[in-house]
């Protein structure tokens, strides 16, 4: 049964439009549960899940590996710039402030900046942006 709060993200994926973007090691850390891992399979295949193309991945973490970071999420960082993701749930206990704070970060994630969603409240978020492959394809 997933959290309360994650609902909406959930129900924006499977009924309402919605996709996700996965890749490099935010990829590899969810494969780790089989269940998200099923989910993920699943949404790829249905095209609700999205992978960068490895070279354009492996650029934007060269590019955010020379940057100022408050947290130890550059891969996060990386896979929103090379996708044009720019929406992040997390509830990521303790480090997620750093997160947040580096995802809201004009000069790491811009045109749009980033936002984040934590809450179920904020599903107003979840929309696709002009930097979103998702906006373009409709």
């Amino acid at each position: 049964m997933p959290e309360p709060d994650a609902q909406p993200v959930l129900d924006w994926v499977q009924r309402a439009g919605g996709a996700i973007v996965v890749g490099g090691k935010l990829y590899d850390e969810l494969k780790r549960s089989r269940r998200a891992r099923a989910q993920i399979d699943e949404w790829k295949r249905t095209g609700k899940a999205r992978v960068p193309a490895a070279d354009r991945l492996a650029r934007a973490d060269a590019e955010v590996a020379k940057l100022s970071l408050r947290s130890n999420d550059a891969h996060i960082i990386a896979l929103a710039r090379a996708s044009g993701a720019r929406t992040l749930y997390t509830v990521d206990g303790t480090t997620s402030g750093l997160l947040m704070a580096d995802f809201c970060d004009k000069a790491l994630i811009d045109k749009p900046r980033g936002k984040v969603y934590q809450r179920a409240e904020h599903s107003k978020l979840l929309v696709h942006t002009r930097g979103c492959p998702m906006w373009k394809a409709k």
